[in-house]
Order: C-alpha cells, then sequence, then structure tokens
C-alpha cells in the first residue's frame, strides 16, 4: 500500500485516543468515514472510476481539519489524498464565512506533465435565510494549475420523521479556468476553462449513538472541458454515480 494511503490509516488508529487526551483541554469533535463510490468527481471532471474513500475530519472551536482519500480500484487511475486545514467565523444568526486551504497529492500520476500535488486555497461564504436552507457561494485559486473557480449552490434538508432521518439535496453550478494544466511539463502548456452543473441526494440513517451509514446519488454535466482536466482523459459531459459510507463520530 502506497505511503500516503497508510498515513490514513494510521491516523484512524490513534484517532480514538487522540480525541480523549485532547477532550480534556477543549472541546472538539472526531469522526470517521469510509466508504465506496462507483465514481470519483471532482468539480465535474472525472477523477476516476470505482474506488475506496476514507476520511478523518474534525474542529476544534472555529478550527476545521481533515485527511481525506481515495484508491481507485482500476490501477489507471491515479490515487489521491488530500489535508485540509480551515477556520469557521460566523457573522451573524444568518450568514457565515469560511476560509480554508488544501493540499492535494496524486498517487501515480498517468498524464504526462501533469502534477504530483497542488495547492488550493478557498473562500465560502454560506446564508441559512430559513431552517433546513443554505445558500453558498465558493470561490478558490490553485497555485500550480494557476486555476480560478467560482460555484453557486443552494442546500436543502426534507425531514423524514417517519423513519428519523432527513434527505440532503443539493443544486450547484460553477466554472472553472485554468492557465496551465500541465505544469511539470517542460515543452507543453494547456489552458482551459469550461462551466459545470449538478445535483446531489444523501440519505444517512443512525446505526447506534456513534455509527451512521449514508446512502448518496450525484448528478453532473460539464461543458467544454478539456480531456486534461481528468487523469482517465475523460472530456465534457454528464455522468451518475453513488456512494455508500459508514462514519463513527466521537
Amino acid at each position: 500500500m502506497p505511503r500516503p494511503f497508510r498515513l490514513v490509516a494510521l491516523l484512524a488508529l490513534l484517532g480514538s485516543s487522540a480525541a480523549q487526551v485532547a477532550a480534556s483541554e477543549h472541546e472538539i469533535s472526531l469522526g470517521l468515514t469510509s466508504g465506496l463510490t462507483t465514481r470519483s468527481v471532482y468539480r465535474g471532471v472525472v477523477r476516476s472510476d470505482s474506488a475506496w474513500q476514507a476520511a478523518v475530519d474534525g474542529d476544534i472551536g472555529p478550527w476545521r481539519g481533515s485527511f481525506w482519500s481515495t484508491r481507485p480500484f482500476d490501477s489507471a487511475a491515479p490515487g489521491e489524498l488530500s489535508s485540509a486545514l480551515g477556520y469557521v467565523r460566523k457573522l451573524d444568526d444568518d450568514f457565515t464565512v469560511e476560509a480554508w486551504g488544501t493540499h492535494f497529492w496524486y498517487v501515480d500520476q498517468p498524464r504526462l506533465g501533469a502534477p504530483s500535488h497542488s495547492f488550493e486555497a478557498d473562500l465560502q461564504l454560506t446564508w441559512a435565510p430559513q431552517p433546513g436552507w443554505r445558500l453558498g457561494l465558493l470561490s478558490g485559486y490553485d497555485i500550480r494549475y494557476r486555476s480560478t473557480s467560482l460555484q453557486g449552490a443552494i442546500d436543502y434538508d426534507l425531514a423524514l420523521e417517519r423513519w428519523g432521518t432527513f434527505l440532503q439535496l443539493r443544486a450547484y453550478v460553477g466554472y472553472v479556468t485554468g492557465k496551465d494544466l500541465l505544469p511539470d511539463s517542460a515543452s507543453s502548456r494547456v489552458a482551459d476553462d469550461y462551466l459545470y452543473g449538478g445535483a446531489d441526494a444523501r440519505l444517512p440513517f443512525h446505526l447506534s449513538f456513534h455509527t451512521s451509514v449514508s446512502f448518496e446519488a450525484h448528478f453532473t454535466s460539464t461543458g467544454n472541458q478539456a480531456r486534461t482536466w481528468s487523469p482517465l482523459g475523460v472530456g465534457a459531459g454528464s455522468r451518475e454515480w453513488f456512494t455508500v459510507s459508514i462514519r463513527y463520530d466521537y
């Protein structure tokens, strides 16, 4: 198993003891998630086909942190690992602003000239005008691809009182422009911009006080998207995928 994926496994094993130690000094939350997805997609771009994904995430006060990995079953696609650190500030009862940075690693990148790692800074403003409703505006910049992204989203939580859960619904639209999609290539420089949009549905069920399972359905479509964005060379088009995962919250 590649070293980055061993790191995620080690973090999962150490999570319980770390949470107990930190809880004596700070009010924190920590969760572990693992599951299967029929496709890995990022901002409309196909990163891999079916894969195993795992994450460790938590917060201490206004600070948020996470480690996330995806391991494709198809060896033609790269494995990916990301670590993120962010800060959340509530402006008032309805508005929240969040800033974070994410470092991406791409394990065994198959495309010549594509980066083995990148870093992106993001800023998001969220407005919750009514219970269950959220409107979000997200902007980001990646220093390796020299790419700028802008995304607007609307979320709604539909209560399912009969089953003791709720259905999370989301619709979004975004725009991405990149000046150098092959930053590690000495001879090629590829620039591109594209539009994307889609919708998600997530249905969680609590199995116990700490454990829950989630079923997710996703749909997205891109227009005028260059194949260079995708490690598998997948261009513009529509795709759908499904995810099932289990989560443990300490």
